[in-house]
């Protein structure tokens, strides 16, 4: 019997399949900690910003672009996000979990905002379920 994928391992699967693959999406991971740092203030995120991503999140317009800065993801953020190369302006979002893991009810309602904000966001068990997903969703959008 073969170990169970942890959640790490399959968002490694799946950022690069989606680098390398036929989509060529860099999926970065968007990791805000758990629940008792996330409370605690103690762990801000570092990213890159870019305006896209800062204009769908609503942060202040006057952040530094192209710089490193410091935010706070909120609690129910997906773990990887990138930009759609053949939808410009439009990111893919992904929760990942483990095969036998479900979104929580912050997180379900956080991918359905941003769907509802015209981006692709999904949460997926394993690379097949989320290229799938991805797929799907790409024809809608198209």
């Amino acid at each position: 019997m073969s170990p169970q994928l942890r959640e790490r391992d399959i968002e490694k699967l799946i950022q690069d399949a989606f680098r390398f693959g036929s989509h060529r999406i860099t999926l970065h991971k968007t990791d805000a900690g758990d629940a008792k740092h996330r409370a605690a203030n103690h762990i801000p995120v570092m990213l890159d910003v870019p305006e896209s991503l800062a204009v769908a999140l609503g942060l202040p317009q006057e952040l530094p672009f192209g710089i490193r800065a410091c935010i706070r993801l909120p609690k129910g953020f997906p773990d990887l996000s990138g930009p759609i190369p053949a939808i410009p302006g439009k990111w893919l979002f992904v929760e990942v979990k483990t095969p036998s893991g479900q979104p929580t009810k912050i997180q379900a309602a956080f991918l359905a905002w941003l769907q509802s904000q015209g981006h692709i966001a999904i949460w997926a068990r394993s690379l097949n379920e989320a290229v799938t997903k991805f797929e799907e969703a790409l024809k809608v959008a198209a």
